[in-house]
C-alpha cells in the first residue's frame, strides 16, 4: 500500500503549509495516525480529530473513549 499521511505532508511541505499559522487543517479519523502525524513526520499544522461512532469501522480507533474527558484530554495534546 501507499502511505498517503506520509504523501500528504509531502506535498503540504512543498506548498509550504507547515505551521499552524497557514490557512489549512488537516482532518484524521484515526487517533493512532495523527500522533503519527504529529510525532513521527513531524508535522506542525493544524490537525483535527475527526470522530465517528465505533460501528463504522472508519479506523481502529476507539471512538467512545475519545469522546471521553480522558480521552479528549489525550487528543488535546497533539
Amino acid at each position: 500500500g501507499k502511505d498517503i499521511s506520509k504523501i500528504v505532508i509531502e506535498i503540504l511541505n512543498k506548498y509550504g503549509y507547515k505551521s499552524k499559522e497557514d490557512k489549512i487543517y488537516l482532518q484524521i479519523f484515526d487517533f493512532d495516525e495523527l500522533k503519527r502525524i504529529r510525532n513521527e513526520l513531524g508535522y506542525q499544522g493544524k490537525l483535527i480529530m475527526l470522530i465517528g461512532e465505533n460501528n463504522w469501522n472508519e479506523a481502529p480507533t476507539d471512538y467512545e473513549y475519545i469522546k471521553s474527558e480522558e480521552g479528549m484530554a489525550e487528543v488535546a495534546k497533539y
